[in-house]
């Protein structure tokens, strides 16, 4: 008689969810994209935010490494969220992952605000 082992493989969400450095929250809203070098404009919407980037669905996906300055618009919220950005992985026809750098502290606060109230709507 054959012994049946049962192996439990892991989702990809939980394989990735392991590796990151602060949770992420559902969060759609527009984001715009700008090159500094060749000024080319790129606007999609996040679908996905934590504290140290997002998930960004676009028409026209950034190549990987590329540095753009973003801005990210909430419905309602007369502030817009302005940092330095790295596109750290692009899947196509999906989106692009996008790791905020030299976020400035206000900006930061801001971040921290909305995903305080992101907290509290997942969890409802």
């Amino acid at each position: 008689m054959r012994k049946i082992i049962e192996t439990k493989t892991p989702d990809a969400g939980s394989r990735f969810a392991e590796r990151r450095s602060a949770p992420r929250f559902a969060f759609i809203t527009p984001i715009e994209m700008t090159d500094p070098i060749t000024k080319s404009h790129s606007a999609g919407r996040v679908i996905e935010i934590s504290q140290h980037g997002c998930f960004a669905e676009a028409e026209n996906l950034l190549t990987v490494d590329s540095v753009v300055q973003l801005r990210i618009h909430k419905s309602g919220d007369v502030n817009v969220f302005e940092t330095w950005a790295r596109v750290v992985h692009s899947r196509s026809g999906i989106g692009m992952g996008i790791h905020f750098i030299d976020t400035p502290p206000e900006k930061a606060g801001l971040l921290k605000g909305w995903l305080t109230l992101a907290a509290s709507s997942a969890k409802c």
